[in-house]
């Protein structure tokens, strides 16, 4: 009687059920918030209730006019239907959303187009309320695409073919989200220059979650990009509308192919035909507060010894690669990074080429040193 039921309750008022979301959807939002299609039931994931949409998209209004924050083929949510009964609770076990475009963007004023959260001054909070409560068991992200873009920062980011799991007990002020996130592209720019350039990405990390204190923390993870396996520990704390985070990562001495495959036109024509020696090391981190004006300090450190590399098919390598690279920001003011390139030496062809630099104040008033000495047969 309760599988009849459902169904007929589903296919009865589908339509009112429909324009009942819709209506108190963007009632409470300050975006158009639409979708397709509607399908609520509890065969085939008995004895849960299963919802399922088609065709979600949120459309931005004013500033944002007509540019779509999120479009998602398909979102289905699995709820307790035996707590709801028993104990009226509402028990969010699991959410699974199929291939969605998220696309987050921040003007230069600050506005950031996912801040959609009407908000009425008039409203007064129902003790009443069913209690909701989120023991996520699992939620995933299939074949995501996910844009980030920051006119005040100058950031820039992309994902392409995302898939990411988590699971956690949501009812728990401190408890451990198990993630595992993959990403067949991952693009990062700043300041109009392209650091990252399609580069594959896959991080399985546990993070501790502290909703008490607003602090998370990922301790002792491991991001591989491409081929490159950097170690990091990172934490948030979120008191306000303020981020305060302390990032480091460091890719520890390692062969100096591993470092190559993040430069995109090496890794992107037949890598595994590439040969190399010699060694690197990678480091950095973010510190500091980051909102509408601010950001964390930065910094970046590479160290290259004795490096050569070359394809089989082309005749000229490089051979005698020694660097060191500084870049260094303490305060987050884009003006006062410092940019100290102190080595840079290397043989083309056996033709020896020299290179020095040093950059401050790259925006208000560039101080620049640099030199570049050698001799380059073109031919």
């Amino acid at each position: 009687m309760l599988i009849i039921s459902s169904a007929l309750i589903s296919l009865t008022y589908k339509k009112e059920i429909k324009q009942l979301i819709l209506q108190k959807a963007n009632e409470k939002l300050t975006a158009q918030f639409s979708f397709d299609d509607l399908s609520i039931g509890i065969i085939r994931h008995f004895p849960s209730l299963s919802i399922d949409m088609e065709g979600m998209c949120v459309v931005g209004k004013n500033a944002f006019n007509a540019d779509t924050l999120a479009k998602i083929k398909n979102t289905n949510v699995q709820i307790n239907l035996l707590s709801f009964l028993l104990h009226k609770t509402i028990e969010i076990q699991s959410v699974s959303v199929d291939q969605p475009t998220i696309h987050l963007k921040v003007l230069k004023n600050g506005l950031s187009n996912w801040d959609i959260v009407a908000i009425d001054s008039n409203s007064k909070k129902n003790t009443n309320e069913n209690k909701l409560k989120i023991a996520l068991k699992k939620y995933t992200l299939h074949e995501a695409t996910i844009t980030y873009d920051d006119a005040l920062r100058g950031v820039e980011f992309e994902l392409r073919n995302v898939y990411h799991q988590g699971s956690g007990d949501f009812t728990k002020d401190i408890f451990t989200l198990e993630t595992n996130t993959k990403a067949d592209q991952l693009s990062v720019s700043y300041l109009g220059k392209k650091y990252l350039s399609e580069v594959k990405a896959s991080l399985n990390a546990p993070i501790q979650m502290n909703f008490a204190n607003m602090n998370f923390a990922f301790t002792n993870n491991n991001l591989l990009l491409n081929e490159l396996p950097i170690h990091f520990d990172a934490s948030f704390t979120m008191p306000d509308t303020n981020i305060d985070m302390n990032i480091s990562f460091k890719a520890a001495t390692s062969p100096l192919k591993n470092f190559l495959s993040l430069v995109p036109i090496l890794y992107q024509n037949s890598f595994k035909d590439l040969t190399a020696s010699g060694k690197f090391t990678l480091d950095g981190y973010l510190k500091g507060r980051m909102n509408a004006i601010q950001l964390p300090g930065f910094g970046l450190g590479l160290t290259i010894e004795n490096g050569a590399f070359k394809y089989a098919s082309i005749p000229a390598g490089i051979k005698q690669l020694n660097a060191e690279i500084h870049i260094d920001n303490a305060d987050g003011i884009v003006d006062h990074t410092i940019i100290d390139i102190k080595k840079l030496d290397l043989a083309l062809n056996n033709q020896q080429i020299q290179a020095r630099l040093l950059l401050r104040q790259p925006v208000s008033n560039p101080m620049i040193e640099a030199y570049l000495i050698g001799n380059l047969d073109m031919g």
